[in-house]
């Protein structure tokens, strides 16, 4: 049976993955800017060999666009998001689709 330090190892490796891919889509020059380094360090960040502080890979997950999130949280494309959001907020300021929503499952 998995432990939950397996199941903490694995998704730690899916994100190592998820951002290397994006470090590879890169250009180099952009990952040297982000890290102040120069274009040999960030190489090897590229490929994973170098280490960063915790400053460092803040700025470089910054740089590739990305961002932190718990693991508590779902995350959907932004149009996705937003175009549920519209959907809602017009059903929700329908009196006729709230009433349906509060009082179906009464009668």
């Amino acid at each position: 049976m998995p432990s939950s330090s397996d199941a903490l190892n694995t998704s730690a490796r899916k994100s190592s993955q998820v951002l290397l891919g994006a470090l590879a889509r890169m250009p180099l020059e952009a990952i040297s800017r982000a890290i102040a380094k120069d274009d040999s360090t960030s190489s090897r960040v590229r490929s994973g060999d170098a280490r960063l502080t915790l400053g460092e890979l803040c700025d470089l997950i910054d740089a590739a666009e990305m961002k932190l999130v718990s693991r508590d949280r779902v995350c959907v494309d932004r149009k996705k998001y937003e175009a549920l959001a519209t959907i809602a907020a017009a059903a929700m300021s329908d009196e006729e689709s709230v009433n349906k929503l509060v009082w179906d499952g009464e009668q």
